[in-house]
């Protein structure tokens, strides 16, 4: 029974956060270091602390237990649309690690009281939190609250990343620059990318253009009525594509992505993509794409690795459909 409350007070805990948060959103900020980082730390530290010894007897334990906590307030965060399933999904192995960390940090603690009551420094002390006073305003769980009014978007910072993929199709160069311009509907099984099939991202449709030089305007229209604008800025036929991207955030339906990784938005951006072709033996041709990103996070060295995915799983998924393009039989 007292497992089953340590639960339910840690998630409650973490949804009075989440609320806290979706409350004064003028002010706190959810891609932070104050909800990602220091919100499971007391997440995890209220969880084993309210779990006690008799329950929580070894390090693995403390630093798994907690998991259980996240996992419910991933179901029920989602259950009550306070936050999407995609950026859950992303945030969950951080957010789970950290909430592991404040296990390990309130077992310790409870382990030091434990030994200083057997060796009769602390008499009043049980095995658990009991009587304790350490949960008592803990700054383990005032911080997110505190930090959160402070931090704000001060510690977002912004960086540049580039990804890269690239293919051999068997098909001369003028074949793939075509269906680089104009890449027409292709049937949805071709599209057998994890990261996309995974996370429900929209597939790509086709590609249109109506000018192959500096200053055309070529669009990428995906499902859910997702689009892309581009704009051609280097053009060298059967060499070099190279175009920069707009989306508005503004233009993006609210079913396609989550809030918080809404490309063209204050975190995520897409910038620029290039197309690279070099002519290969026996009438081949090598393409290569790659796309240069921009990330606006506190910790861009975590969101890095899911976007480098996403869109390296993203590229594979148009290379693929160029080559399908490219190699087609002339009707």
């Amino acid at each position: 029974m007292k497992t089953l409350l340590a639960f339910f007070f840690a998630s409650l805990y973490g949804l009075l956060l989440r609320f806290f948060f979706a409350f004064y959103q003028d002010w706190l900020q959810v891609i932070s270091i104050s909800l990602v980082i220091l919100a499971p730390l007391g997440i995890g530290f209220l969880t084993v602390a309210l779990s006690g010894l008799q329950r929580v007897k070894s390090n693995a334990s403390a630093f798994f237990r907690p998991w259980v906590t996240t996992l419910i307030l991933l179901v029920v965060t989602i259950m009550l649309s306070l936050e999407g399933t995609i950026c859950w999904l992303m945030i969950y192995p951080l957010f789970s690690i950290m909430a592991g960390f404040g296990g390990l940090l309130a077992y310790r603690m409870l382990k030091r009281r434990q030994r200083q009551a057997q060796h009769g420094q602390r008499a009043d002390i049980l095995d658990d939190f009991d009587r304790s006073d350490l949960l008592k305003f803990s700054p383990v769980l005032t911080l997110p609250f505190v930090l959160g009014l402070v931090e704000q978007d001060r510690l977002l910072t912004a960086d540049t990343y580039i990804v890269t993929r690239e293919i051999t199709i068997a098909a001369p160069p003028s074949a793939v620059w075509a269906a680089i311009l104009h890449t027409d509907d292709i049937a949805p099984q071709v599209d057998q990318g994890f990261f996309t099939n995974v996370f429900q991202l929209p597939h790509h449709l086709r590609t249109t253009l109506d000018t192959a030089a500096v200053g055309g305007q070529r669009t990428a229209f995906y499902e859910r009525g997702l689009y892309f604008q581009e704009t051609i800025t280097r053009c060298e036929p059967e060499k070099l594509l190279i175009v920069t991207i707009k989306a508005d955030p503004g233009n993006v339906p609210p079913t396609v992505l989550d809030e918080h990784i809404v490309i063209g938005g204050r975190h995520f951006k897409a910038l620029e993509d290039t197309y690279q072709l070099t002519p290969l033996s026996n009438g081949q041709c090598r393409l290569q794409l790659s796309g240069r990103i921009l990330l606006n996070t506190p910790f861009n060295w975590y969101a890095g690795l899911w976007a480098k995915w996403g869109l390296s799983d993203l590229f594979q998924h148009i290379l693929y459909r160029i080559e399908t393009n490219a190699t087609q039989p002339v009707k």
